[in-house]
């Protein structure tokens, strides 16, 4: 971030991280994907936030109008239903018409405006800690990546695993899923636990299957629902029918975050979730796992993603610390 800071000529950077966005940059420019065409605003990445919001506000508010004064025009043409005369059927097609020019040029809702509403399968129910680690070790020939590792989780609860990179959160989450086992310690499980995973490579998907074909295996639902739900994740109309291969590694992201809930995990495990994700996409997975009320596991190099999800506990590695995580709201801590 320093070294583009001081770079002294034309720099063109394509980045998530909010942080170098707000302290490097003095112009964005955003691809519409509605218009299909670049939105250039002026100063660094919160300028923009606030910039777009206000012209997105009364983009909704026109729509709003728009949709209302369609509503009416409807409401009117009900009441020409009589109309038997040559001038009356001549007004009725006037109107009609003109409806359905308006309605075919209404602008489409910005996506920010969305707002998922869902209800979420019920979890499995489980015991009161679904999992239990107890000195925990585990080396790759001479290189030991955990050493004497202690960890549990309570049912609900939600931690956010910690460390650097090779500090082993991948090798302690691969022993929790029981892919791998330690060299030493003692894993216990509750017999009901039902364990959720997401992960960067993308194993659980069939890339010659489409959208709707991934989402019909998983979860026995009505299509109507499934695509409902394939809507409220940006997936809509024809893109249902796209080839999962084909999508961007946000859109596997987002595919694979909805696959996991809607079904009925007590416990998911999301290693780096964000790594694909532009801010939109963030946000939209954000909202839909706040809903989410099995237990959690987190791994996100973005703060701003672990801090709205609000875990009880953050676990570091390879420090082997468990800490309880307060929330102030005014004077009082939660």
């Amino acid at each position: 971030m320093n070294f583009l800071g001081r770079y002294p000529k034309t720099l063109i950077v394509v980045s998530h991280d909010l942080n170098l966005l707000d302290t490097k940059v003095d112009k964005i420019l955003e691809v519409n994907i509605q218009t299909h065409k670049i939105d250039e605003y002026a100063g660094n990445y919160s300028s923009y936030l606030k910039l777009k919001e206000d012209k997105e506000a009364l983009l909704v508010r026109h729509i709003r109008i728009q949709e209302q004064h369609i509503r009416q025009m409807k409401e009117g043409l009900l009441k020409m239903s009589h109309f038997k005369s040559k001038k009356g059927i001549r007004i009725k097609l006037m109107v009609q018409r003109r409806v359905e020019e308006l309605e075919e040029n209404l602008p489409a809702m910005p996506p920010a405006a969305k707002k998922i509403k869902m209800k979420l399968p019920e979890p499995v129910w489980v015991g009161e800690m679904p999992i239990m680690a107890e000195h925990l070790s585990k080396a790759y020939g001479n290189k030991k990546v955990l050493t004497n590792v202690n960890f549990d989780i309570k049912r609900g609860e939600r931690i956010a695993l910690m460390g650097p990179n090779g500090a082993g959160k991948s090798t302690l989450i691969k022993i929790l899923i029981r892919l791998i086992t330690p060299d030493e310690g003692e894993m216990v499980f509750d017999e009901k636990i039902k364990i959720g995973y997401y992960s960067q490579e993308f194993e659980m998907f069939d890339f010659d299957k489409t959208l709707l074909e991934t989402m019909k295996d998983k979860c026995q639902i009505e299509e109507r629902i499934i695509r409902g739900l394939l809507g409220r994740f940006l997936f809509s109309g024809e893109m249902v029918f796209q080839k999962v291969g084909s999508l961007s590694g946000g859109e596997k992201t987002r595919l694979a975050i909805a696959l996991l809930l809607v079904q009925n995990y007590n416990l998911l495990i999301l290693d780096e979730p964000t790594t694909y994700l532009d801010v939109l996409s963030q946000r939209l997975i954000l909202e839909a796992l706040k809903m989410y009320e099995g237990a959690m596991i987190v791994v996100s190099h973005t703060p701003e993603f672990i801090s709205e999800l609000k875990p009880s506990r953050k676990f570091y590695l390879p420090e082997n610390r468990m800490e309880l995580v307060q929330y102030y709201l005014g004077n009082n801590c939660l």
